[in-house]
């Protein structure tokens, strides 16, 4: 007597994400980005003609979910801390080393200081991936859609885009 063994799609599915998440884990990394590690450690900016309280109440307003913590440090530092999808938070906790019971978490960073050409805003983004063994990992990374987002933001809220080098 031959018996039938179905596995049905809700036990499969899992098992095909894990084994989704492993193969990319485990992929070769992609080609080093055009920046350096000292470009994008400055972040994206930009000059504006005064100070910018707005688009500080804007960055809080948009870090307002269920998923986010905002932090405003003092009145020309703001932080966003967001936790990420299930898929690419265990993506980073198996390539980083990273620790199951504190998950990694995307951190925006706007941060702004008054010189004498105006008032510059520089916008920093990164992974916080708590380790197993060893500190929190600061994971930069470079991605020209997010650049252009971030670019594209600070242009509609007035400012004019400078180069990491010009803030010297």
């Amino acid at each position: 007597m031959q018996q039938n063994f179905r596995i049905s799609w809700h036990v499969t599915r899992p098992i095909l994400v894990m084994l989704a998440v492993l193969l990319a884990a485990c992929a070769p990394a992609p080609a080093p980005p055009a920046k350096t590690a000292e470009t994008l450690a400055q972040g994206t900016s930009a000059i504006f003609p005064q100070r910018q309280t707005k688009l500080f109440q804007a960055f809080q307003a948009y870090c307002s979910g269920p998923a986010h913590s905002f932090a405003l440090t003092s009145p020309d530092h703001a932080e966003c801390q967001e936790f990420l999808s299930p898929e690419p938070t265990a993506a980073i906790i198996l390539r980083y080393d990273g620790r199951v019971d504190d998950l990694p978490k995307l951190v925006l960073v706007y941060e702004g200081r008054q010189t004498a050409q105006g008032y510059i805003v520089t916008n920093h983004a990164y992974l916080n991936v708590p380790r197993a063994t060893g500190p929190d990992l600061r994971v930069l990374f470079d991605d020209p859609q997010i650049d252009k987002h971030v670019i594209g933001l600070l242009r509609t809220a007035g400012g004019t885009p400078i180069e990491p080098k010009l803030l010297r």
